[in-house]
């Protein structure tokens, strides 16, 4: 099913395979409202993910909505799917790639009706929860959505969080580097599934294996030399 799906040739092997993932997820229509697991650990490319998650799949006719659990990582996202991942990439923007704007707040959500054409929205996770606890017609707002992308998913099953995510009623991917969770709360995915693992990514140099130096001075200035020293040493 991912064979008109066309994605640019520098991402990685195993971006490509979490591409193609969501983009069958999305093909088949969701999974019964149960949502797609992407897992991938810290610095391996998860935003290149969600950049080209709300960009290629050829699906992909309404709006998109991208969701974080800070607002600081609003404003990082929203420069990062607009133009700093196309940049990093040394490639121009894509064409499919929609207007990419911050979620009007609750006070101003009917703006959504009048967009005049396809957006990525970016938002936190607790900008839809005050949305389900104030309004009724949630399904509604977003009926023109066809992507929700939660990241940080691990979140995601917070109780009040979890509910609302799931009043929106659209296709969602969760993306996390945390797949195990030990508060006895579980994510309610379905079999679209995709896991690039810790040691896979060691292995093939996208992450270190840490070190540990340990220093014992008894001054903080003392210890703040050493630090430093040891840093520039090693870097």
């Amino acid at each position: 099913m991912a064979s008109n799906l066309r994605l640019p040739g520098k991402l990685w092997a195993h971006q490509r395979d979490a591409l193609r993932t969501i983009n069958n997820y999305l093909q088949a229509g969701g999974d019964e409202g149960r949502s797609a697991l992407i897992t991938m650990p810290t610095g391996t490319g998860k935003t290149g993910v969600i950049a080209c998650a709300v960009t290629f799949p050829p699906v992909l006719k309404g709006h998109r909505l991208i969701l974080t659990p800070w607002d600081a990582l609003v404003r990082q996202l929203i420069a990062d799917v607009e133009h700093r991942f196309w940049s990093q990439l040394a490639i121009p923007p894509p064409k499919t790639l929609a207007v990419v704007k911050r979620l009007p707040p609750s006070g101003r959500i009917e703006q959504l009706a009048h967009a005049s054409e396809p957006t990525v929205y970016v938002a936190t996770i607790a900008a839809i929860q005050v949305l389900a606890e104030r309004r009724q017609d949630l399904p509604a707002l977003f009926t023109d959505f066809d992507l929700v992308l939660v990241d940080e998913g691990h979140y995601e099953p917070a109780h009040q969080w979890s509910q609302a995510i799931r009043r929106l009623a659209r296709p969602t991917v969760l993306l996390s580097a945390t797949p195990y969770r030990n508060d006895e709360k579980f994510f309610r995915v379905g079999q679209s599934r995709f896991r690039f693992a810790h040691h896979q990514a060691v292995a093939k140099g996208f992450l270190r294996t840490p070190g540990f130096q340990r220093i014992t001075r008894s001054s903080p200035a003392a210890f703040a030399a050493e630090l430093v020293q040891t840093v520039s040493e090693a870097f």
